[in-house]
């Protein structure tokens, strides 16, 4: 018999003890092991995984070196939590597919080089999923891009006018009365190479819309509204204000939806070897990038998940990804 903390335990007992603390520490171990591995594939910093895990930077440090000298085994636990989650979101497959240049691109690119390099009122014009947003952003990799997004949010054209005084082209506090705001933006960016885009024009009310005219015959930069068909519509208009801008818009784009060799292009980039598949998935994109974007990543889904007993694509996945969308398809 053995005295174990005021207490007697038999022999058994006490290998039994020890075989459990063994086991534990073989398991923080293995736990550790893999928590490195995980760093190494992932971008995050070691602060970073520590602050998702739930410790301090310093305490994950003295586990991951065995000299913590609290509960190793919560830590263990916790790391298994946040392995378990952010190993899940590094195998999932990807949300959005991986950009390709095609038609509606090359003409968005266009006008934007346009407005730019002449300083002008321009518009683009389109349906949901034929691409606007998607080239923009893409064009703003490369050059100077001050894009804003409207939302039905915003109601006073000063708040766009925070917005871009706090871009990082302007890089402000986005403080200060209406007029300190515009003519703090256009000191800023008169003479600079920049273009203005503004995205989901559809949102922007008159006295918005006057202000961005206001911004480009102030400064001589450029200005691009982006938004729906309805955007169109209220240019349309003949308040003062549409009509002033209107006047002043010399390049105007209308997208038309992507086509099947659009779809090839990007399909053969992100999910190569779909031969008859690609006109399928484009039939049931109803035209929409944005929708074939889903169709692809549900798709996927679906044929990688452990229940599932086909190992391609075919018709009757892409219905049912279809399904998961809300798309109607017809056969």
């Amino acid at each position: 018999m053995n005295n174990y903390s005021g207490y007697k335990i038999s022999q058994k007992e006490l290998i039994m003890e020890q075989a459990v603390k063994s086991n534990l520490i073989s398991i923080n171990a293995q736990t550790n092991n893999d928590l490195e591995r995980f760093f190494e594939k992932s971008d995050l910093t070691w602060k970073e995984i520590s602050r998702r895990i739930g410790f301090s930077s310093s305490i994950i440090s003295q586990w991951r070196n065995n000299k913590y000298p609290g509960n190793n085994n919560e830590i263990a636990k916790a790391v298994e939590r946040f392995l378990t989650i952010e190993n899940r979101k590094l195998n999932s497959q990807k949300k959005e597919l991986d950009f390709v240049k095609i038609g509606n691109t090359n003409k968005v690119f266009h006008v934007l080089r346009t407005a730019h390099t002449d300083g002008i009122l321009a518009a683009i014009i389109g349906d949901t999923g034929t691409g606007k947003t998607t080239s923009i952003k893409e064009y703003a990799k490369n050059n100077d891009v001050i894009y804003i997004e409207s939302n039905r949010t915003f109601k006073f054209p000063v708040e766009y006018l925070r917005k871009i005084h706090q871009h990082p082209k302007i890089n402000k506090d986005g403080r200060g009365t209406m007029n300190a705001l515009f003519s703090d933006i256009v000191d800023t960016i008169t003479g600079k190479n920049i273009v203005i885009v503004i995205d989901q024009a559809d949102y922007l009310n008159l006295s918005a819309i006057d202000i961005f005219r206001t911004l480009n015959d102030a400064s001589g930069v450029g200005v691009v509204f982006v938004g729906l068909p309805s955007f169109s519509a209220t240019l349309r208009g003949n308040e003062a204000e549409v009509r002033q801008v209107r006047d002043r818009i010399k390049v105007k784009l209308e997208l038309r939806p992507y086509t099947i060799d659009d779809a090839k292009l990007i399909l053969n980039a992100n999910w190569p070897g779909l031969n008859g598949m690609s006109e399928e998935l484009y039939r049931c994109s109803n035209g929409s990038i944005r929708l074939l974007s889903g169709l692809v990543y549900n798709s996927r889904r679906i044929i990688s998940s452990p229940k599932s007993e086909v190992t391609k694509l075919n018709k009757q996945v892409i219905k049912t990804a279809a399904g998961l969308l809300d798309v109607r398809v017809y056969v």
